[in-house]
């Protein structure tokens, strides 16, 4: 499930405009009209994104598209789902507003707080996690560099501090030349071939007053945001949501009913009435996240011992009964057999 919203692709567009792009020349990509279609519930997918970005890369002759886009960003280009950072009293309360309500702009990633405890000491590490395998790093990279660098911009806008705020950058996919276009944007130190998608952010701006709070504002703008994600989740893929959320915490934390919710922004009751009306279960699709993850790792040849730690098993006893149960047989009978 990788969408973005209409709304947040004519952002885009507009930035590329602005820096020459004629964009008649992408007409036939989208069936929206920019005047006409503009409600937050419609939807393109991330393919649309990635051909405009190509497209405009091309023609324009701008090896780093993404980051030039981010470049010429500004937040008052979000609308009203946007302005909401600039009304929020610290820097904190903005990245857990981002992290609230991104999915309305897009579903290509998840951006949050890294609690591995990598980060110590002055620097506090976020991640975007993108909505696509490392092996497509390469081909979406205009999209991640955009995307990646927007956050990292913004928090340094809403500090008022263009140098210092964010310490270093860091992408999953190897460098492009020329070099140089990542310091002109982001102004810090730049890593690839990371682990992750990252940057680090320093501490003390955290908790930092944002010079533009408005807690009048900030709370009419949450109302509206509300109201929008509600429509959201009730016309929006969420079984495909929820799978995806399972997926990524599976990897760092036993998943709950309770977390999974909350990372959707929805009530637990909210949740378990969408469920009922699937006729499912939540316990049933971690059954089946478990089952195609298991697959995944089997494939790459992961051992029993360790599959049954990451799918949170309390010992590979526990992951073999599960499997039997999944398969009718045992996890060497059922490989035997394939």
């Amino acid at each position: 499930m990788k969408t973005l919203s209409v709304n947040y692709y004519f952002y885009i567009l507009d930035r590329l405009e602005a820096l020459g792009f004629n964009r008649e020349s992408a007409s036939h990509l989208v069936s929206f009209d920019r005047l006409t279609n503009t409600h937050p519930s419609d939807r393109i997918d991330l393919e649309a994104l990635y051909d405009l970005l190509k497209l405009a890369q091309s023609e324009l002759s701008i090896p780093h598209i993404g980051l030039s886009v981010s470049k010429s960003f500004r937040i008052s280009n979000y609308g009203y789902a946007g302005n909401i950072f600039s009304t929020c009293n610290t820097i904190t309360d903005a990245i857990l507003c981002a992290e609230k309500y991104s999915c309305l702009a897009h579903t290509m990633g998840r951006f949050k707080r890294d609690q591995s405890g990598e980060a110590s000491g002055k620097w506090e590490r976020y991640v975007w996690t993108p909505n696509f395998e490392p092996s497509d790093d390469e081909k979406y990279r205009q999209i991640t560099e955009c995307v990646l660098s927007n956050y990292a911009l913004t928090i340094q806008w809403l500090s008022w501090s263009l140098e210092g705020s964010v310490d270093k950058v860091s992408f999953r996919h190897s460098p492009k030349l020329p070099l140089s276009a990542y310091q002109d944007v982001l102004g810090c130190a730049v890593e690839f071939e990371a682990e992750q998608n990252a940057f680090l952010i320093d501490r003390a701006l955290l908790e930092t007053p944002i010079p533009t709070a408005n807690p009048l504002k900030l709370s009419l703008l949450e109302q509206k945001l509300n109201r929008v994600l509600a429509e959201y989740n009730q016309t929006s893929d969420l079984l495909g949501r929820l799978e995806y959320a399972l997926k990524k915490m599976i990897l760092t934390e036993r998943p709950s009913f309770a977390r999974v919710a909350d990372e959707l922004a929805l009530s637990e009751r909210a949740l378990k009435r969408y469920l009922s009306k699937k006729d499912t279960r939540f316990q049933d699709v971690v059954r089946k996240v478990k089952m195609e993850l298991c697959d995944i790792y089997i494939k790459q040849g992961v051992s029993y011992s360790e599959i049954a730690q990451l799918l949170w098993y309390s010992d590979q006893s526990a992951f073999t009964r599960a499997y039997k149960n999944w398969h009718g047989v045992s996890p060497k009978s059922h490989m035997s057999q394939t």
